[in-house]
């Protein structure tokens, strides 16, 4: 994965214009930061509960950051070349799916497929909340 995978939040999906956040994903520093300047937008969807979902897939590299705005807790899950379909259907059916999982099950359940995934709090930066109205 690049030492820098962008990881570009703009809201419901809309093209990123220049008023709207965007926020990057530093690979080294693991950690979501604000640039300078404009860069081409991607995602950022909320769910229910506090949480907001922002990623991004280049063919290369798939990166999903599950920020549970309330508490500040995070999953962040990365997944390389062949594990990217798996993993990207896998995960959109646990997010959608009615049961609801918990951030550590959607991490262990994409292991099992090829993705890495860690779990956190505090440390990767709030701009995902912040563009979808928290504090």
């Amino acid at each position: 994965m690049r030492a820098a995978a962008l990881l570009l939040l703009a809201l419901a999906g809309q093209p990123v214009a220049a008023q709207q956040q965007i926020c990057l994903w530093d690979d080294l520093q693991g950690r979501l930061y604000e640039p300078r300047g404009q860069v081409e937008g991607l995602h950022l969807r909320a769910f229910e509960g506090g949480f907001v979902d922002a990623g991004t897939e280049d063919g290369l590299s798939w990166l999903r950051l599950l920020h549970h705005c309330p508490s500040d807790g995070y999953l962040v899950v990365m997944a390389t070349d062949g594990a990217i379909p798996a993993v990207d259907r896998e995960y959109t059916r646990l997010m959608f799916e009615d049961d609801g999982f918990t951030m550590r099950q959607i991490g262990e359940r994409l292991a099992e497929l090829g993705a890495t995934a860690r779990m956190g709090q505090g440390d990767v930066g709030r701009c995902a909340c912040q563009a979808m109205g928290y504090p």
